[in-house]
């Protein structure tokens, strides 16, 4: 969303579901700052069709459960499932990047396998993903202790989500 978009959405959906809130400055440049990586479209019938389901609503939006939300709308709507684990980063040895070998498959045929496997972190579904700050964080410490533990360089390979959220 662009930033006129986000506004909009806040105005018209998160208005219109949460009819009593009156959002600060502050809040409204959070939302903006978390609704710009999502479809307009996309989020406002996310919203629509999960706020029909609900029994009751919180007293204003609470913005971690509704990122969630738009997150599995946009991962379905990439054909993702919204219950599937999503892949963060990956831990690599340095020693490792960039280099692979070949296997000998049943059939006789060769074929190329990167080394570059590493750790592999993950989230249990999309409603769980972080901000990319956050993910930075994580991987960050993660790398800091598989140096640490091992004694060997390691660097940070970030999927493509980190981007998208």
């Amino acid at each position: 969303m662009t930033r006129e978009e986000a506004i909009r959405f806040i105005d018209e959906v998160l208005k219109g579901v949460w009819v009593n809130w009156t959002p600060t400055d502050m809040q409204c440049e959070t939302w903006v700052y978390v609704l710009k990586t999502f479809d307009y479209e996309n989020a406002r019938q996310a919203i629509r069709n999960w706020s029909i389901l609900q029994e009751k609503l919180w007293k204003e939006p609470n913005i971690a459960k509704v990122k969630g939300v738009l997150m599995a709308a946009k991962l379905k709507a990439e054909g993702k499932g919204a219950n599937s684990p999503v892949h963060l980063y990956t831990i690599v040895k340095e020693s490792r990047l960039g280099k692979s070998h070949l296997v000998n498959m049943p059939n006789g045929k060769q074929v190329k396998v990167s080394d570059e496997a590493g750790e592999r972190f993950f989230v249990g579904t999309p409603a769980q993903v972080p901000d990319e700050y956050e993910i930075e964080r994580r991987a960050e410490c993660n790398r800091k202790s598989m140096t640490s533990i091992t004694g060997e360089n390691y660097v940070v390979k970030y999927s493509e989500i980190k981007g998208k959220v």
